[in-house]
């Protein structure tokens, strides 16, 4: 079975964290997509941003299940 997985690349901060990338790998196709940088902007805004808030965030913009997101 082919899933689709994401990997975010984000810092801690001392107001949250901050994405700094978006990385998807799309299973069904075999391939890798970036997220915007506006995708990537609108997150950042989002006040206290913790893993819970990103994870969120992709979940409702890609319909990717909350397990398959790592962070870096």
């Amino acid at each position: 079975m082919d899933t689709n997985k994401v990997t975010v690349i984000a810092n801690s901060t001392a107001e949250g964290m901050s994405v700094i990338d978006i990385d998807i790998f799309v299973g069904s196709r075999n391939m890798h997509i970036q997220a915007t940088r506006r995708f990537i902007d609108e997150i950042n805004k989002v006040p206290f941003l913790n893993e819970e808030k990103i994870k969120s965030a992709i979940t409702r913009k890609f319909g990717i299940s909350k397990d398959n997101i790592s962070f870096r």
